[in-house]
């Protein structure tokens, strides 16, 4: 059977739902090295992160569901919804859940490459859009029929 070395997925979003299908199908896919890009991969949900990180393989990094909800989630939440009896989350809190994402980002540091909009915009020349359309050689569309029907079942 054919060998995927490296799966890359562009618009990563799609894959912060680990019940989605998308996410179910691609993730089913046996690959080494998987590569997501997105331009969000950290908004408001850490378990949509969370999704993401189990997708690339980073799990490692993080722990499992139950460490990371007692390690990240629960403690970030806490400084941002207050606590559970519904007061306001303290000083203590907010420093405690800071001190959380900065040890969840150096944690990540060797499997995230992150780049804010201040550096893309220095860096980068203005967007132009492109729409080329390619068609697939005859070996590409034999390949990808290949592909295709070796994964049928994977795929359904």
């Amino acid at each position: 059977s054919m060998s995927i070395e490296l799966l890359v997925c562009d618009e990563g979003q799609r894959l912060k739902n680990h019940k989605a299908k998308t996410f179910t199908l691609l993730h089913a896919l046996a690959c080494k090295r998987r590569l997501v890009l997105t331009g969000t991969p950290l908004q408001n949900d850490l378990w949509e992160f969370f999704s993401l990180l189990t997708f690339v393989g980073a799990g490692p990094f993080v722990g499992s569901r139950a460490s990371f909800a007692s390690t990240f989630v629960k403690p970030i939440a806490r400084a941002q919804d207050g606590a559970s009896d519904g007061r306001e989350a303290s000083r203590a809190d907010k420093e405690f859940a800071a001190a959380k994402l900065l040890e969840l980002s150096r944690r990540l540091e060797t499997v995230m490459l992150r780049r804010g909009a201040e550096i893309n915009e220095k860096s980068l020349p203005p967007l132009v859009s492109l729409v080329i359309v390619v068609r697939l050689t005859p070996l590409q569309t034999a390949l990808y029929s290949f592909f295709l029907e070796s994964r049928r079942e994977t795929l359904r």
